[in-house]
């Protein structure tokens, strides 16, 4: 058994794990940092126990999902008939939100569309459906690359016990 045997897969394992993490803990970045480890067990392995048509598929949806979770928190507001000031206030909350992780990424979107609807309306009620709005779009792209990344923790256990 060669070394690099062992070392991918405990790599691309580590790689998918810390994925996972990076879904809670926003400093890290959760999709990229599995996708790593998938293309890298699928590649080291020769496409031989996870097929590069398995792999480019999978790299296009984490790709998609990626640019989901950039527009999740404006989509989330828009849904909730937000102004563009609440919008504005939703981006620039995300930007903001980066700096104080891991809470920032959802609470930044909240209070920067809390905020910006706030000013526009003068409406407290309707400022706290922005905030929320905000919040639904995050956790929904939350839920979601949980389950990606488990489906390709999934497929990489089976590959390895096949």
């Amino acid at each position: 058994m060669a070394p690099l045997d062992i070392i991918i897969p405990i790599a691309s394992g580590l790689l998918l794990v810390l994925g996972l993490v990076g879904v809670f803990l926003p400093a890290l970045p959760g999709i990229p940092l599995a996708l790593a480890g998938f293309v890298l067990y699928s590649w080291g392995t020769g496409f031989e126990k996870i097929s590069l048509t398995t792999t480019i598929v999978f790299a296009a949806i984490c790709v998609f999902i990626m640019v989901l979770d950039l527009v999740a928190q404006l989509l989330g507001a828009k849904k909730m008939d937000v102004s563009k000031a609440g919008q504005i206030g939703v981006a620039l909350g995300t930007i903001a939100g980066l700096f104080f992780m891991p809470w920032g990424i959802l609470v930044g979107p909240a209070l920067g569309g809390f905020i910006g609807e706030f000013i526009h309306e003068q409406d407290v009620k309707h400022a706290l459906k922005a905030a929320l709005g905000a919040m639904i779009g995050t956790l929904c792209t939350a839920v979601i690359k949980v389950i990606l990344i488990i489906i390709m923790i999934g497929f990489f256990v089976v590959a390895l016990v096949r």
